[in-house]
């Protein structure tokens, strides 16, 4: 199998200007990143008399930021007595080692170059010293060190793809319009409208051959079922407010709602075993609200009129006031098709509570330490949910971000076969 070796960034050229380091000018610097390894460059002129005629500069370069360092090869600048001493030894092969490293000689310029292994905190800005150390004749001597050239960044040669994880819905909340009395609790304040069950004109028995009763019951126990299925939902409540429409006395009226929803309550806790404390009844009364909502979506005449009695005039006297409306007209329209479909049980919901999706959560979190280059603590978080299939892009992620290719094309082979798209985007790069 071929294998493609690729340069995978040169990131920084500085060519414009020297710069003096001590009595040595540093130029020309390239540093890129090439697979595993970062390459530097430069080119150094030495001015005549840096180093003493009997002495020698030994000189490493060095790569550093506030996170770390790291030394580089070094090189030497000797001069003439000491080289001539140096190739003395050498004849006799006494000191192998004299001229084991690239040397340089005042007034010249040497070409260096040097490679170290990446590591995680080489992406930051980094700066290039040369650490000197003098030798003399008899004795060595630590210069110290100056700076060479920085600020340089090296960051990645190309940013990978790393979404966050978006929290996996429980199912309850995926059938969320199929059943929308099923509401999340502490969320979904407003309680829903949408599903009742019906009664016959002053009744409150609840039969399931009226209307379309029975597959609303139907539709009531799944959702119920559903919720008490889902390991990541708990039932919590079922409100049930019951209403009759506005005829007949208020009390009356009050007494009827209360039963229409008891009713309802008593038949799911019989069907479905549901103990009464879960319940909580409503009693509405007249159905205003109801009837307001059903004369807005009319284009029946009077409207205007009809909506301003409803909503500006006490309860009690609106029958009255709508019956005198256009010689009783409207009312007579109100009361054949607008009264028997407020004359229900309504409205049930179906409150539940859901447990987080506690590993979404980590990925996440791991997702946002990567961010500020603490791959170490983010893998741990990572590593403890490694069995969720969506951790795998972030694992084999911070595994590039730390130059371990081997680990990285593992974890992001296996995202990309889970088929993460992302993964699969991040493995060529590296690759």
């Amino acid at each position: 199998m071929m294998k493609y070796k690729i340069i995978l960034f040169l990131l920084a050229i500085l060519n414009l200007f020297p710069v003096v380091a001590g009595n040595i000018e540093t130029r020309d610097l390239k540093i890129f990143r090439e697979g595993e390894q970062v390459v530097l460059s430069f080119s150094a002129y030495i001015p005549e008399k840096t180093v003493r005629s009997d002495h020698r500069f030994w000189v490493t370069p060095q790569l550093y930021n506030d996170n770390g360092a790291v030394s580089m090869e070094l090189f030497t600048i000797t001069g003439k007595k000491m080289e001539k001493r140096d190739k003395q030894k050498k004849r006799l092969n006494k000191d192998k080692t004299a001229t084991s490293h690239a040397n340089s000689s005042n007034g010249s310029t040497m070409l260096y170059a040097g490679t170290v292994s990446y590591e995680a905190w080489m992406e930051n800005v980094l700066f290039l010293r040369l650490q000197i150390t003098e030798e003399g004749c008899c004795e060595t001597e630590d210069l110290g060190s100056i700076l060479a050239m920085g600020p340089i960044n090296l960051p990645l040669p190309y940013t990978p793809s790393l979404p966050n994880v978006i929290p996996i819905a429980s199912d309850v909340a995926k059938a969320a319009d199929k059943y929308p009395f099923l509401r999340l609790i502490d969320k979904d304040m407003a309680g829903d409208r949408s599903t009742s069950v019906r009664f016959k004109v002053s009744n409150s028995v609840l039969d399931l051959s009226f209307s379309s009763n029975a597959d609303n019951v139907k539709k009531i126990i799944e959702g119920i079922q559903l919720v008490n299925s889902d390991e990541r939902t708990r039932l919590e409540k079922i409100t049930i407010a019951g209403y009759a429409s506005p005829e007949g006395t208020r009390q009356h009226n009050m007494q009827l709602s209360e039963n229409r929803a008891k009713a309802l309550s008593q038949y799911l806790q019989k069907e479905m075993n549901i103990p009464a404390k879960t319940f909580e009844i409503e009693s509405g009364g007249e159905d205003w609200v109801g009837l307001l909502e059903l004369v807005k979506q009319s284009d029946m005449q009077y409207k205007d009129e009809i909506i301003d009695i409803i909503t500006n005039h006490p309860a009690g006297s609106r029958n009255d006031r709508l019956k005198q409306l256009g010689g009783g007209r409207p009312y007579q329209s109100i009361y054949d098709v607008f009264y028997p479909q407020l004359r229900d049980a309504c409205y049930i919901n179906v409150w539940y509570s859901e447990k987080k999706d506690e590993t979404a959560d980590i990925i996440n979190h791991a997702i946002s330490l990567i961010a500020t280059l603490r791959y170490d603590e983010a893998l741990q978080n990572l590593h403890n949910v490694e069995q969720d299939s969506r951790s795998w892009n972030a694992i084999g992620t911070c595994y590039i971000l730390q130059g371990n290719y081997p680990k990285a094309r593992v974890w992001l082979k296996k995202a990309m076969e889970a088929g993460d798209k992302d993964a699969e985007k991040n493995l060529s790069l590296i690759n």
